[in-house]
């Protein structure tokens, strides 16, 4: 947890030392750069069971992935793997059940996948997420429940899959939330992990933000130069999110 902590203060003073110039030209490059070759590649969805993963998922495995569902629910996990054989792709798809809250879960998730994908992934979706009016409510870990679903266990996923994205000629790190929609977090320096100023804003700010900075460092990793990092944001959409709320 402490570094998990430490790691948005880091990434911030990284980000803000780039030019907004000389981030828009590696995009650039990077997007000339990339070809997608579909047969045989090999997914991930976290989130996969509804929502906008499931989309995800289905998609994908239309297109020829096979694909790795990720999700708490084994019966939802069940029929999204009937699904996506339904769509006619030529992938091979398979279910992993992992509570996200946890971040031993989602390391042990990580070697399970690692292992299923024989060490090679070309691109993983994160989509996982809740929304509440509750307080900071800590995990087992000691973070909050919907940073760890937006933030902290993404980048834990993203860090543990490292060597077979690298591994991936052509990779593609997708975290769907909320690109462009947010403020940044003034307080990052004082309370990186918002134990003593939370607030729905803060929270929603903060995922954001670290999202941002998170991927935008991991890009310019030099071992990272085959994967692709993008912080999407859909929008509002006809999914289940939102049901966590006390009025639904």
């Amino acid at each position: 947890p402490f570094l998990f902590g430490v790691i948005p203060v880091v990434i911030a003073t990284f980000y803000f030392n780039l030019s907004s110039q000389d981030t828009m030209m590696a995009v650039r490059s990077r997007n000339l750069s990339s070809t997608l070759q579909i047969n045989g590649r090999q997914a991930v969805v976290m989130g996969a069971t509804s929502g906008i993963g499931e989309a995800c998922a289905l998609r994908l495995a239309e297109a020829g992935y096979s694909v790795t569902a990720i999700g708490r629910d084994m019966k939802r996990g069940e029929a999204i793997v009937e699904a996506m054989k339904a769509t006619g792709g030529s992938g091979h798809h398979d279910f992993i059940s992992c509570d996200a809250f946890g971040l031993k879960n989602i390391e042990k998730c990580a070697a399970d996948i690692i292992n299923k994908k024989k060490g090679i992934i070309d691109v993983l979706v994160m989509s996982q997420g809740m929304a509440t009016i509750q307080g900071f409510t800590p995990t087992d870990d000691g973070n909050d429940q919907k940073l760890t679903l937006h933030y902290w266990g993404r980048m834990a996923m993203i860090t543990q899959l490292l060597p077979a994205l690298r591994a991936s000629s052509d990779a593609r790190v997708v975290s769907i939330l909320s690109g462009g929609v947010h403020s940044a977090f003034a307080g990052y320096q004082k309370d990186p992990e918002l134990k003593n100023t939370y607030s729905i804003k803060n929270a929603a700010d903060t995922a954001g933000f670290y999202n941002d900075l998170g991927l935008d460092a991991l890009a310019h990793q030099k071992e990272n130069k085959n994967i692709l990092f993008v912080h999407a944001a859909p929008g509002f959409v006809n999914t289940n999110w939102g049901t966590e709320m006390p009025w639904y």
